[in-house]
């Protein structure tokens, strides 16, 4: 092969490299799509101050690592400071989705989760591997039950 043939071959591979770098996700981790949903359940404290938090992911995912943390609306000491924190201690099973401050199989908590505070703003953050997830949310007051009127 001569000079002009290896040219070709460097310059196809450098535009390869670019597209699939600029135009596609091979190379760049992928992101966790978290839905947060807040609703009255059965099984919650009747007297507790916020609604039961869900969390819903896009599919099953093996968390490594899982970080709330409060963001506004908090008293200060409380500001920036974790909420609740697990970590994986071997390989976790795929989950699809759990509930604040549910116990998680192949998760250790580094942080026993606190109460979350009424209209307090808290970052969910999530890693699976090479996946990363961000997501903020409120804590949601139930709402007051009416007095029935006779």
């Amino acid at each position: 092969m001569n000079r002009n043939t290896w040219i070709l071959i460097g310059a196809l591979l450098v535009a390869f490299g670019v597209y699939a770098t600029r135009f596609t996700d091979w190379v760049s981790p992928g992101l966790i799509q978290i839905e947060v949903s807040t609703r009255p359940s059965g099984r919650a404290a009747a007297d507790a101050q916020v609604l039961p938090t869900l969390f819903l992911l896009d599919r099953e995912y093996p968390i490594q690592s899982l970080t709330v943390t409060a963001i506004s609306n908090v008293p200060a000491a409380r500001l920036g400071k974790p909420v609740w924190h697990l970590t994986a201690q071997g390989s976790p099973p795929p989950v699809r989705g759990f509930a604040y401050g549910e116990p998680l199989k192949g998760l250790k908590s580094v942080m026993e989760p606190s109460e979350l505070l009424p209209g307090a703003t808290y970052r969910i953050e999530l890693k699976a591997g090479r996946n990363r997830g961000v997501r903020e949310f409120k804590a949601v007051a139930p709402a007051p039950v009416p007095e029935p009127a006779f």
